[in-house]
């Protein structure tokens, strides 16, 4: 992405007062876009099981049977299936530093809850951005 334009997902100016994309840099908004928007699906089984797999190591372990430890893996898998893989990364890092115990489903989820956020607001950056563009050039002033 252009620097120009990369600098809108990091400022916190208006958006109205970002320089308009040019056409050039018109195509490097739609990669962007497409960019965040396929890392904004769900974590492959293997992404959370390498996750929970951390975890594992990072606490102490929790006397279980075997049956118990699958039924907790499946919980897990199913309850975090839909974070990114990169976010869920992050979370899990996070959970690893702050929490005394192995953390359970929604202390993940709320180490995931800020990048979750970060990631949304800046696709909409990009989107009103390409809006912008698309409107200028078209002659839809109003």
């Amino acid at each position: 992405m252009p620097p120009r334009l990369g600098a809108a997902l990091e400022g916190a100016e208006r958006l109205f007062d970002l320089p308009l994309p040019t056409p050039a840099e018109r195509g490097a908004l739609a990669r962007a876009i497409a960019e965040i928007e396929a890392a904004g699906r769900g974590a492959p089984v293997a992404a959370i099981d390498i996750a929970i797999g951390k975890l594992a190591l990072a606490f102490p372990p929790v006397k279980q049977s075997e049956a118990a430890a699958t039924a907790r893996l499946a919980l897990y898998r199913e309850a975090l299936a839909d974070l990114p893989a990169d976010i869920l990364a992050e979370a899990v890092a996070a959970c690893i530093r702050r929490c005394r115990f192995f953390p359970t489903v929604a202390e993940i989820r709320e180490g995931a809850r800020g990048p979750l956020a970060l990631r949304e607001w800046q696709l909409g950056r990009l989107r009103m951005l390409a809006w912008r563009h698309d409107r200028e050039f078209r002659g839809e002033k109003q």
